[in-house]
């Protein structure tokens, strides 16, 4: 699954900020690479796979849904990427 919007890239700038990391730092602990962290954090990238999305939430110690709140339902074309998260509203 892709994610986009401004929100996200504060959020995962905030939660690195509240670990007191560098992004150098957080990337060597996530696995993911610096130049990717640095450019979704100042908007030039505007996408982050889910797989990426799960190394930094584990790398911050926080769940996916915490670092990158899923604000759109898949498309047609992600489907097959995408993980089903429950509705706010459902039992």
């Amino acid at each position: 699954m892709l994610v986009t919007g401004k929100t996200q890239d504060m959020e995962l700038k905030k939660y690195r900020k509240i670990a007191r990391l560098t992004q150098e730092q957080l990337a060597r602990k996530s696995g993911v690479d610096v130049t990717l962290i640095s450019r979704f954090e100042r908007g030039v990238r505007r996408r982050l796979s889910y797989d990426n999305i799960i190394r930094l939430a584990r790398a911050l110690n926080l769940e996916p849904e915490e670092l990158v709140p899923v604000s759109r339902k898949p498309t047609r074309h992600s489907r097959k990427r995408a993980v089903a998260l429950p509705d706010e509203g459902a039992a």
